[in-house]
């Protein structure tokens, strides 16, 4: 059992990163993640694997929030260093 609740959360956390970086707003997925994890949690003594399906939902959670946090701070630190900047590029365009 050891193992497969560790299998679950890497591939909770390698969900939840895919799915922030596939959805423009994940806040949404995150709040609903999380309120399915906790809910499969506290259901997990009547049904066996809702355990792990609620450790799945919460690192979900957690690789959600965490990919947020590092494409906003990103983001930040980006777009602060071209702000007023302009540039002109003369060429060619080849099979257009």
């Amino acid at each position: 059992m050891r193992a497969e609740i560790l299998y679950i959360f890497c591939a909770g956390l390698c969900a939840g990163i895919a799915l922030t970086l596939l959805f423009s707003s994940a806040t949404f997925l995150t709040v609903t993640f999380l309120i399915i994890g906790v809910l499969c949690i506290l259901c997990a003594r009547h049904i066996p694997y809702v355990f792990l399906a609620g450790l799945f939902c919460l690192a979900a959670t957690l690789g959600m929030a965490r990919t947020e946090v590092f494409v906003y701070g990103e983001s930040e630190d980006t777009l602060a260093n071209e702000t007023g900047r302009s540039a002109i590029v003369a060429g060619t365009v080849i099979n257009d």
